[in-house]
Parts: C-alpha cells; structure tokens; sequence
C-alpha cells in the first residue's frame, strides 16, 4: 500500500515528460529509503476467530518490538469472510501497552491495543507464545459461536 500510495504521488507531483521506468526506478528508491528508516524488529501473530454474521474473521496482528520504543506501534488486519456484503477488511493502527498480571495472575502478560479510542482490545500471553484475545472487561471471550474457530492467534515464524 506505501508502495502504491508513493508510485501515484510520483505520477502526479512528477513532470509529463518522464518516462514510467524512470519513475518507477526512483519510487523503488524512495521506498526502500524509508523501509530502513522504519524497520524495526516486528512481531506477528495470526489466526482464524469466530464471527457471528460471516464465516470468520482472519486476523493478523503485528506488534512492534523495540526495547528502545516508549509506546510501542500495532497494525491489527482484520478479513471478514463470507459477509452478507461479501469479503471485507479492517485495518486499525495504533500504539499499545504492555500490562502485567492479569486476574490471579500476577506473572501474566496482557497486551492493550490503544487505536486512538476510547475502545482498546485486549491480548493475553499464553505459555506456548500464542495470545488469545480477550473482551473489553478483560475477560475470556464466549466461544459459544457455532464453528471451529476459537480467539486464539498463533505467533508467525520468521522468515529464514
């Protein structure tokens, strides 16, 4: 998506007279530029949760990991399969929090995701390094839902 919002930046702002490769040449430039200014080391989580007016929900959940970060970025990606007005997606940004103890708990992790609203959603730990997500009282969610799909997101590999 940067990719593509810079490329029509470039046709737009640029001059008439260049030609496409010119400016395709110098948009890959501009944008490998600012990958490594905004590369920090990210973790992604991903997995399949119910939905109760379509198939399921995709999500992907990236979490920035900076030791460095005083309030560190998400991007949470959120495909809505099989909705009545057909396939839809939902991307929400922000920054989040981590908090510790949760419940009984006290060495638990729960992750606060801050989208700029008075709505945050919540992500507990758990030991196998998978988090679940969780109601916005911090509790588990019902998974009375009529599928396979529980709230549970699996952490990605990375790349090797």
């Amino acid at each position: 998506m940067l990719f593509s919002g810079i490329l029509t930046f470039a046709i737009a702002c640029g001059p008439a007279e260049r030609e496409g490769s010119e400016i395709i040449e110098e948009v890959e430039e501009t944008v490998e530029d600012l990958r490594s200014d905004i590369t920090p080391d990210w973790v992604v989580y991903e997995g399949n949760i119910p939905c109760l007016d379509c198939d399921y929900i995709s999500v992907e959940l990236w979490l920035e990991h900076d030791e460095n970060e005083v309030t560190p970025d998400y991007r949470l990606i959120m495909e809505y399969n099989n909705t009545p007005a057909g396939d839809t997606e939902e991307e929400v940004e922000g920054n989040y929090t981590i908090i510790s103890g949760h419940g009984r708990d006290r060495d638990a992790t729960l992750y606060q995701l801050n989208p700029g609203t008075n709505e945050p959603r919540y992500f507990v730990l758990n030991e196998d390094r998978s988090i679940t997500m969780l109601g916005e009282d911090m509790q588990a969610l019902d998974e009375g839902v009529d599928n396979d799909y529980d709230y549970t997101l699996e952490l990605r590999e990375a790349d090797e």
